[in-house]
């Protein structure tokens, strides 16, 4: 299938994919993830939504989230802050 092929050759959300599994094999306490759902279509942002919300249920793993949207934070849950340059509060 994907195995053999070359990191070019993958979509950007297939990237984005392999980047989580391969931080996710450290078995991290904490996980940063950047702008996850930038580079994908709806129904991928839905389900990669839903696989890290249960990942980060079953392993208790830390997870800071960064994005623009407040909707796409909203949906991740947990605790939402706000970062301007000189302050960060909750949102």
């Amino acid at each position: 299938l994907l195995l053999g092929r070359k990191p070019k050759e993958l979509s950007i959300g297939q990237q984005q994919r392999v980047a989580l599994a391969r931080a996710l094999v450290k078995n991290p306490d904490i996980l940063l993830l950047d702008e996850v759902f930038s580079n994908q279509d709806v129904p991928n942002q839905e389900k990669t939504r839903e696989y890290i919300k249960d990942l980060i249920r079953k392993y208790n793993i830390t997870c800071i989230y960064v994005t623009h949207s407040y909707e796409d934070a909203s949906k991740m849950g947990g605790k939402i802050y706000h970062m301007n340059p000189n302050k960060i509060y909750k949102a």
